[in-house]
């Protein structure tokens, strides 16, 4: 993660990162933050609109889980005018008198300070866990490069490449329009993509507990590739970090089903944004996910890439069929409750837990 804030700045870090040669531009670009307290659950989304502009947006939203009112706002910003700085260990991210988030990879310690006329928002946050799924990163995976796509190409642009890096932990303190809104969890994360890429459709379903993560992603691609990360965390055990495929095709299904037999489905009731049943199969630990009834609320609809003064028609025709794939794809994000069964070890649990529910998708 430290050498991706760099890359910002400089893009040929980038191939440090992906151990490739070539120009490599930084075409795509995201922070994403998920923070729970006990009565609020806010997100920032900070992403680059698209390659061809130098937009970038800022979204603040969320909900007041006690009463159940949501509130969301697009700040329209530019990337000239973010800067990125490194002092040693320490990252800081600024818009002047707008926002400011800082990471130290020393002392794991964060921040993160929003100041718009609709909400002003602190938080200070402690990393205590920097474990990821990429499947371009993990050993396990190396073996399979040359038989699929491991990094993340949607396109066949040369040195199409992603990288993105998570980070969970604890909110120390946080207070939202000068109301101490106390502690809670965090998840933190962002993403590199270089030379045409960006981020095609998929379905997350996300739960952060004080005892658990369960992350459950499946991108709407041909193998349907699912990033997965399940955690206990007061026994500090990871029971699942990596990919899943459920379409592939013989024999590299059933080689990944003896590499690691997982089983992810999900089923929603009719419509995005309805009710829905997930759940995950494994040797050591199976999950059951239950919305309950009516409980999901819709916090932001959002055209991902979609540029508000771009003039079409001085695109050449590839970057034209490319933005046309690109910008009628949005970005939905809910908030629901949900009833959540765990079978490990012989025993079981059950709780009710407050659910991300996300989606990327074309309309």
């Amino acid at each position: 993660m430290l050498t991706q804030f760099d890359a910002y700045n400089n893009p040929r870090l980038l191939n440090t990162l992906s151990s490739r040669s070539g120009s490599m531009t930084l075409d795509y670009w995201y922070m994403y933050y998920h923070l729970r307290t006990k009565d609020y659950v806010f997100y920032t989304l900070f992403n680059k609109v698209n390659r061809f502009t130098d937009d970038i947006n800022l979204c603040v939203y969320g909900i007041n889980s006690s009463t159940r009112i949501p509130f969301n706002y697009v700040i329209p910003l530019k990337q000239k005018d973010i800067n990125i700085n490194r002092d040693n260990k320490l990252i800081t991210v600024k818009k002047e008198d707008i926002f400011l988030y800082t990471v130290n990879f020393e002392t794991n310690e964060m921040s993160y300070t929003l100041t718009i006329p609709e909400i002003q928002v602190h938080f200070k946050m402690l990393a205590t866990d920097w474990t990821t799924n990429q499947g371009t990163f993990l050993p396990r995976y190396q073996p399979l490069r040359y038989l699929m796509n491991l990094d993340g190409k949607e396109t066949d642009a040369v040195n199409e490449w992603m990288v993105d890096s998570p980070c969970t932990g604890k909110i120390l303190e946080s207070s939202i329009n000068g109301r101490n809104t106390g502690s809670g969890v965090m998840w933190f994360d962002t993403y590199s993509g270089t030379n045409y890429h960006y981020l095609n459709s998929y379905i997350w379903f996300y739960i952060h507990t004080d005892e658990w993560i369960i992350y459950l992603l499946q991108y709407d691609n041909k193998t349907k590739t699912s990033p997965i990360l399940i955690k206990n965390i007061k026994q500090n055990r990871w029971f699942y970090s990596g990919v899943n495929n459920v379409n592939m095709f013989e024999p590299l299904r059933t080689m990944f089903k003896t590499l690691e037999p997982v089983d992810f489905t999900f089923s929603i009731d009719g419509d995005f944004g309805n009710d829905f049943v997930v759940s995950f199969l494994s040797n050591d630990i199976n999950i059951l996910i239950k919305s309950k009834s009516g409980s999901v609320i819709s916090l932001l609809k959002y055209f991902y890439y979609r540029s508000t003064d771009l003039n079409e028609s001085t695109l050449s025709a590839h970057d034209l069929e490319y933005y046309n794939r690109i910008k009628n794809i949005r970005f939905d994000e809910y908030f629901c409750d949900a009833t959540i069964s765990i079978h490990y070890d012989g025993k079981k649990e059950e709780f009710d837990a407050r659910v991300l529910y996300e989606i990327m998708h074309h309309v």
